[in-house]
């Protein structure tokens, strides 16, 4: 895990450290990160971590309104991901429900499948 002043990230993948270029980063933001590819946040940053670094290709992340919980139960969504990109969560209210969303955080474009 390394952290600095804006961000603390952990590396979500087996072996050596690998550059930026190899891998996507995933950053949490209006949805608040329950479970990534089946692992919760604090088996692997002890719940700190604001982002993640993942092996590109699919990955299952399991989400929470991260304003008031209360607005649902948690959504779980795929997401495909590219090396060398950064991804943001979203969340979205529509009235007493919510629902997630995940973008390429240059392009606005959404990963979920």
């Amino acid at each position: 895990m390394a952290c600095s002043a804006a961000a603390c990230s952990a590396t979500m993948y087996s072996g050596p450290k690998k550059p930026d270029s190899e891998v996507a980063t995933i950053k949490f933001g209006g949805a608040r990160l329950l479970r990534l590819d089946g692992s919760a946040p604090g088996s692997f940053a002890g719940g700190m971590t604001n982002e993640f670094k993942v092996l590109p290709g699919v990955h299952t992340l399991t989400l929470s309104y991260e304003v008031n919980p209360r607005y649902g139960s948690p959504i779980t969504v795929s997401v495909s991901v590219e090396a060398g990109k950064t991804y943001l969560t979203q969340a979205f209210l529509n009235g007493n429900s919510w629902t997630a969303g995940v973008v390429e955080e240059s392009s606005g474009r959404s990963v979920v499948r």
